[in-house]
């Protein structure tokens, strides 16, 4: 069975694994790779009361995370962002996780990116509830 798990200091390594994985299959990886600042905002996420670190484990091995953060926008409306999903399981108990917590902690808004290079993840983000708002456009230089 799949369980969501808050991260931890002691889930480091396997975290900072994850974000070395994700950075270089992203559209992200021809970027240099900071592993001080993505460790800063890992343990960031994990100690502000406005951030979410979560993991999705099964039988002690972590499927995949999510980090997100609730900060007001522009217009003054609290405001819930991903900042990384991947999961090689428990994905859709993530994303019910997050939306839960985010709710939870005053969000009006709740906006996740899909910069899969498919589609499954944004029907399943639809499957949810989510509605597609626009399209991301992109330059990595």
């Amino acid at each position: 069975m799949i369980t969501i798990q808050d991260a931890t200091h002691a889930d480091m390594p396997a975290i900072m694994a994850l974000i070395r994985y994700v950075h270089a299959e992203s559209i992200f990886k021809d970027l240099p790779f900071d592993e001080s600042k993505a460790h800063r905002t890992a343990v960031t996420m994990m100690a502000f009361d406005k951030g979410y670190a979560k993991l999705a484990v099964r039988d002690g091995v972590m499927l995949g995370g999510m980090c997100g953060i609730i900060a007001e926008n522009y217009v003054g409306v609290m405001c819930a962002s991903d900042i990384l999903m991947y999961a090689k399981g428990g994905t859709k108990l993530l994303v019910e996780d997050f939306i839960r917590w985010s709710k939870e902690n005053g969000a009006q808004v709740i906006q996740l990116t899909d910069f899969s290079k498919g589609d499954r993840y944004g029907k399943l983000l639809t499957k949810i509830g989510l509605k597609p708002q626009g399209l991301n456009y992109i330059e990595v230089q």
